[in-house]
């Protein structure tokens, strides 16, 4: 099968990606993960409002709410800690990123504004670029983003695989291996 350039592939991804940060995601408690392989790359991305990583949707009024969201910035980032791949997959993580529009708050210059003039349903969104040495050894993946952000609760997922298969699935705290299916020959 011939494989998309990664530049034309990354930019149907993130085409093919919802609005992201910016739109309001209403759902409390539900997040959305895609994940999508191409030989031995795996592209991940997360998206759920705001209340489900950092436990408001707002931009935060005090020191310790700054404090909270960017801790809870910091750990979406860590895409080693949210994702567990087989050891044999051998997988690095070679980028991710985090979107939303509370980051305004964290920067020096910033100062509270009027809360009626807010967006009280601010989103994040987070994307996370793995290369794995021996993609056909992960066939699956631990979702442990439950374990870091208990007011998610459960997250829809969807997987595209080399060949253009789609699968879905819903993971929970209780059940939280996403099944990738068989990755095609190196």
């Amino acid at each position: 099968m011939a494989r998309l350039p990664y530049e034309l592939f990354l930019s149907a991804l993130l085409a093919a990606a919802p609005a992201g940060a910016q739109a309001p995601l209403h759902e409390h408690g539900i997040a959305e993960l895609l994940a999508v392989r191409q030989g031995p790359m795996l592209f991940l991305q997360l998206k759920g409002p705001a209340v489900g990583f950092v436990g408001f949707e707002r931009i935060p009024d005090t020191k310790d709410e700054r404090e909270v969201l960017r801790a809870g910035l910091h750990q979406l980032e860590e895409g080693r800690m949210l994702f567990h791949m087989p050891r044999e997959g051998r997988c690095n993580l070679l980028s991710s990123s985090v979107a939303t529009p509370l980051l305004e708050a964290l920067q020096p210059e910033a100062q509270p504004t009027a809360r009626e003039d807010e967006d009280d349903h601010a989103g994040i969104f987070a994307s996370y670029r793995f290369r794995c040495a021996t993609p056909a050894a992960v066939d699956a993946i631990d979702v442990r983003v439950f374990r870091y952000f208990t007011g998610t609760r459960e997250i829809r997922a969807e997987v595209v695989t080399d060949g253009g298969n789609r699968s879905r699935a819903t993971l929970t705290p209780e059940y939280s291996r996403l099944t990738l299916g068989t990755a095609a020959p190196e």
